[in-house]
């Protein structure tokens, strides 16, 4: 055989090996990325998009802690700046959430960690007037968890169990006692007080504090140090219980409500602070333990998503038909429907894996992402177009009233832009 000849024949045999080794490298690879997004739940959403729905009240007679009052043609941007400094509270304070501040007129009202209802200039920010709402040094019994506006008037619950309605001038209008612990925020719904205590919730009349329904759900002794959770659906109440409970209230029949959500056996922990629960359409969603999600289709009676897991979450918020997650240095937009993913950003550059997202709205059709170290990502079609610095660090709650940023810093101060 001629020795050219076999040299050409040895070239394409080493050709067809190492081809043969590279394509199955190849296939390999592809193999193995099927089954990472298979196990990670990645796929990336190709038929549906992230609403970008904005969720402002205007009626600015009523305002809880769920609420945030703004007008549609609000705009964030590199001219914003602070306006104003309060302190409210006290760096001491320990309650599940911040104390929000609310405008009335020409004032700013509130509550502090002292039991005070303060009364505060809307132009400079100095205290006007100071009314001391219980005769206690007992913090334990007498700390303020929370405030709502209704009308003309401000109802404070308090750790104790205990719950006051006050006129703007910081006049007693009524008090009323429960023996049990009160860490969640009040919630005004139907022109009734929404309360969630450890393993109950109660309807109470604004007008005199009387108790409107009652209802008990037994559980583990499971205490959820920021309290809990309770969004809406109509006439529907869709809850989390301090005892980690989920449950449902019809306020039309005013009677339990039961579907297959409420019978789902969610995870269990010593600490199930990491969960919450979102409405969004006809959907009621359940994040558990920062990584099972569940969604159900409140119409159709059943579950789009059943125990779907989502890993390395160090922050999330819902916003309407997304779950936005912080995977460390990515920030990704899932689908509430059926996991998808809208869209996964890398914010190495900008943000510290220790911060964490604040809130999430949109404004002008583009996502706005709040970081508690001030900065804002804005995001539009997946991509990052701008970012706002606060220029404040340790934000704890951030939320929007008559035109106003209200930013709420650990160190007891409330900054407003």
């Amino acid at each position: 055989m001629n020795f050219k000849y076999i040299n050409k024949l040895f070239l394409v045999l080493i050709f067809f090996v190492v081809y043969s080794c590279q394509n199955l490298e190849n296939i390999t690879k592809k193999e193995n990325a099927k089954k990472t997004e298979i196990i990670n739940n990645e796929k990336y959403e190709t038929s549906d998009s992230l609403s970008l729905k904005n969720n402002f009240e205007t009626n600015n007679t009523i305002i809880d802690f769920y609420i945030n009052i703004l007008s549609n043609n609000f705009k964030i941007d590199e001219t914003i700046s602070k306006k104003l400094t309060i302190n409210n509270y006290d760096t001491n304070y320990d309650g599940s959430q911040a104390l929000k501040l609310y405008i009335m007129e020409d004032f700013i009202y509130g509550v502090d960690s002292k039991s005070n209802f303060n009364i505060y200039n809307l132009i400079d920010g100095k205290l006007v007037n100071s009314v001391k709402l219980v005769n206690t040094n007992d913090k334990n019994i007498f700390f303020p968890t929370s405030i709502v506006k209704y009308q003309n008037t401000f109802i404070i619950g308090f750790k104790s169990g205990r719950i006051i309605k006050v006129d703007k001038d910081g006049k007693l209008l009524w008090d009323i006692y429960y023996d049990k612990i009160l860490s969640t925020p009040l919630k005004i719904f139907n022109d009734n007080l929404i309360v969630l205590y450890g393993d109950t919730i109660k309807s109470l009349l604004i007008e005199n504090g009387n108790e409107n329904w009652s209802e008990t759900y037994e559980g583990l002794p499971i205490f959820q140090i920021k309290g809990g959770s309770i969004k809406t659906f109509a006439n529907l109440l869709y809850f989390i219980l301090p005892n980690s409970n989920i449950g449902e209230f019809d306020t039309l029949v005013k009677e339990k409500n039961y579907t297959g959500f409420s019978d789902i056996k969610f995870q269990n922990s010593i600490n199930n602070s990491y969960d919450d629960i979102h409405v969004f359409d006809n959907y009621v969603v359940y994040f558990d333990e920062s990584n099972h999600l569940y969604t159900y289709d409140i119409f159709l009676n059943e579950f789009l998503l059943n125990d779907f897991n989502i890993s390395n979450v160090s922050s999330f918020v819902f916003f309407n038909n997304s779950l936005i997650v912080q995977n460390n240095d990515i920030l990704r937009a899932y689908n509430l429907k059926n996991g998808n993913i809208f869209w996964s950003i890398n914010i190495e550059k900008t943000i510290n894996k220790k911060n964490k997202i604040i809130k999430v709205e949109s404004f002008n059709n583009n996502l706005y992402v709040f970081f508690d170290n001030g900065k804002i990502h804005i995001i539009q079609n997946g991509e990052i177009i701008n970012t706002i610095d606060l220029k404040v660090k340790n934000i704890n709650l951030l939320y929007f009233q008559d035109d106003k940023i209200f930013v709420s810093l650990e160190n007891g101060k409330t900054v407003l832009f």
